[in-house]
């Protein structure tokens, strides 16, 4: 990748642009003070009602054909959680042509014991929706903590970050959301990761949700790495890992820096 490479950067379900600060902070900024292209959309996991089942599909078409005609063929795509599904559907698009797809503890491809768990979360984020906004973000707010706290987290993750993130995420749209996650089941990951043009790579949190192995069976061609004590929303508690996993997929070499445990090399 050139040092000027674009940067764009998808969040995950009920995610904004906030959950990737630390890395527009670090990327913004070419090495001699020149501004580097960086997209890290808000709320960019909305679907669009009418477009049902195949809410994904659609959303990462309509991305990838904004960003090909806004010139950002050939920047580094970076996916965290749902937003990884996203950036791999916008990677593997074919009118979009980015030089890499990083996966920041991204569930690619699902795999199939996780998908009940999935539906839930999908009905139990639409059941939070409300005509009163403050009732509904209330409710929103029950949902995600409990998943958040329980699912997502590590024993170590600071615990009022952690209540922020749920605030922060209670703002979303409950229909929307819940769409995407029900169109995501429906999906083949596998043939899109196949697709994906460039150079493919991981990070795992502790414990895990990137499914290792089944990625490394799609793509052997891939780097993962994993980050030892920190929990999924490692763009906040593990910025500095995230950071340099980026840094070395923009200058093709090994996914290496603090707190990174290599799990698989490129091929």
């Amino acid at each position: 990748m050139l040092p000027d490479t674009p940067l764009i950067l998808i969040s995950g379900l009920c995610c904004d642009g906030w959950f990737f600060w630390p890395q527009v902070a670090r990327f913004n900024r070419l090495a001699d003070g020149r501004p580097r292209h960086v997209v890290a959309p808000d709320w960019v996991m909305h679907a669009d009602p009418q477009d049902g089942t195949g809410a994904l599909p659609r959303l990462a078409a309509r991305l990838a054909s904004a960003w090909h005609r806004g010139g950002l063929d050939g920047a580094l795509v970076v996916g965290h959680s749902l937003g990884g599904l996203l950036a791999t559907l916008v990677a593997a698009n074919g009118g979009f042509r980015p030089a890499g797809l990083l996966l920041i503890d991204a569930m690619v491809p699902i795999v199939e014991d996780r998908k009940p768990a999935l539906r839930d979360l999908a009905t139990r984020i639409r059941g939070a929706a409300n005509p009163d906004q403050g009732k509904q973000r209330e409710r929103m707010g029950e949902v995600l903590r409990d998943y958040v706290f329980q699912h997502l987290s590590s024993g170590t993750d600071d615990r009022a970050v952690l209540a922020a993130i749920v605030d922060r995420m209670s703002a979303a749209d409950p229909f929307r959301n819940a769409l995407l996650v029900e169109s995501a089941l429906v999906v083949d990951f596998a043939a899109a990761l196949k697709q994906v043009p460039g150079r493919v790579a991981g990070l795992a949190a502790e414990p895990a949700r990137l499914p290792t192995e089944r990625l490394l069976q799609i793509r052997p061609d891939a780097a993962v790495a994993q980050v030892k004590g920190a929990g999924h929303f490692l763009t906040l508690f593990a910025p500095e890992a995230v950071n340099a996993a980026i840094q070395a997929m923009m200058e093709s070499a090994p996914i290496s820096g603090p707190g990174l445990v290599p799990l698989a090399a490129a091929r």
